[in-house]
């Protein structure tokens, strides 16, 4: 027998086992589903919303996954709600629908209207009083939306899964006696049961979520940890389960403007983790920039411009050196001053250079073309397709000048 021969008595040999085995596991129950062969359905992401942040949409792929459940938490005051606007946004320029839960009874449809988001179109906001009543909307939402002939992408967010008690925290008077255990248990059956929903959903769910300080917090091991490992979200770990993406957004410090006593707090700085994906790159980290008001160029919200090219220098990309700055003293006369600067090589004799991150910025945004070749660096840089911790630039290489800012020799120092 020859060895085609031998393969296709082996293949049928083998269809007729799965056949059989098909049929023995459908007797266990109605509801179970087998699949072989071409009978297996298609569970590849079908589309991504684009997140305000080029590095974000790097580390997931190019974007939050569509069909999929996906988690943001963090501390207070962290940026998680400007986030969810920013990204409705996106979604409705996009031509989606928005289904916003508002379970924090602190919906600001200002902050709402300066990210973009058009509230008197396309966009439904809710309010329920407990977490079964909120899976149960959402999913007759998700019903609703596949018995509609026009694809219309549906993007569902919930603000917030720890301002949501269980039904039972409001009418039994003896719920906090097993408050932490019975919420999590909630939230674990509730989302098994939806995330079976999901698979056949055009929405895509966003759910906020805070975290608390672990219990042993105060123990000999928490010496060791990192401010990031000290907290957890709300809800337990099977929460996570059932999550496709996992997004950690944690606050680090202030952005400030002015000099002396007159700085002024315009925004906040902070990290990103990505601690779960499914979909992409995980255990991604990087920097964010967010602006409440900055009076100086009026720009609001997630800066993503800044935020990349903090990600560049955070992983050794855009370099400090030494630059001559021309500045005009009182008396109108120009004078030269070395000053420290940061450079990003973007091709083999091309820099892109500036005296800060903010500077640098403005000049992003007034130069697309030169947008374009920085993103390109930082999918380079994050897909590992270069190595970061290789020199980009040879010590010998004539560096670039302008009128305005030129690289130092190395005697032109100053103390």
């Amino acid at each position: 027998m020859t060895r085609k021969k031998k393969d296709a008595a082996e293949n049928d040999r083998n269809e007729d086992i799965f056949a059989a085995l098909k049929e023995t596991l459908q007797k266990i129950s109605p509801d179970l589903q087998v699949f072989y062969g071409k009978e297996v359905p298609e569970m590849d992401v079908t589309g991504r919303i684009p997140t305000p942040l080029t590095v974000l949409n790097v580390f997931l792929g190019g974007g939050i996954a569509r069909g999929r459940i996906t988690e943001i938490y963090g501390g207070s005051g962290d940026g998680k709600t400007a986030f969810i606007f920013a990204l409705q946004a996106i979604h409705q320029k996009m031509g989606g629908k928005i289904l916003h839960w508002d379970l924090e009874t602190s919906m600001n449809s200002g902050q709402a209207v300066k990210a973009g988001v058009d509230v008197t179109r396309g966009w439904l906001g809710c309010r329920a009083t407990c977490i079964e009543d909120v899976f149960s909307g959402m999913d007759r939402a998700i019903v609703s939306m596949d018995s509609l002939k026009d694809d219309c992408p549906l993007l569902i967010t919930w603000d917030s899964l720890a301002a949501t008690p269980p039904r039972k925290a409001l009418e039994d008077e003896k719920y906090e006696d097993e408050s932490t255990y019975y919420r999590a248990r909630v939230i674990s059956r509730c989302l098994n049961k939806f995330a079976a929903a999901m698979t056949r959903a055009k929405a895509t769910v966003v759910i906020v979520n805070q975290t608390r300080i672990k219990v042993e917090h105060n123990s000999y091991k928490a010496r060791f940890q990192t401010e990031e490992d000290k907290v957890t979200p709300i809800g337990g770990k099977a929460r996570e389960y059932a999550m496709t993406t996992c997004i950690q957004i944690t606050r680090k410090g202030s952005i400030c403007h002015g000099e002396g006593g007159r700085k002024t707090k315009a925004g906040i700085r902070g990290h990103i983790y990505i601690t779960k994906n499914r979909e992409g790159i995980p255990f991604g980290k990087f920097p964010y920039r967010y602006y409440f008001s900055d009076l100086a160029t009026g720009r609001e919200g997630f800066d993503d411009e800044e935020s990349t090219l903090a990600y560049l220098q955070e992983v050794g990309v855009l370099e400090d050196c030494k630059a001559v700055r021309k500045y005009k003293t009182k008396t109108g006369a120009i004078q030269e001053r070395t000053v420290k600067a940061l450079r990003l090589k973007l091709e083999e004799d091309k820099y892109f250079t500036g005296f800060s991150l903010h500077e640098m910025a403005e000049k992003l945004r007034a130069t697309p073309e030169v947008w374009k070749q920085v993103q390109e660096k930082v999918r380079i840089v994050a897909l590992g397709l270069d190595l970061v911790g290789k020199p980009l630039y040879d010590e010998d290489d004539p560096q670039p000048g302008t009128d305005d800012l030129t690289i130092a020799e190395p005697g032109d120092e100053e103390s």
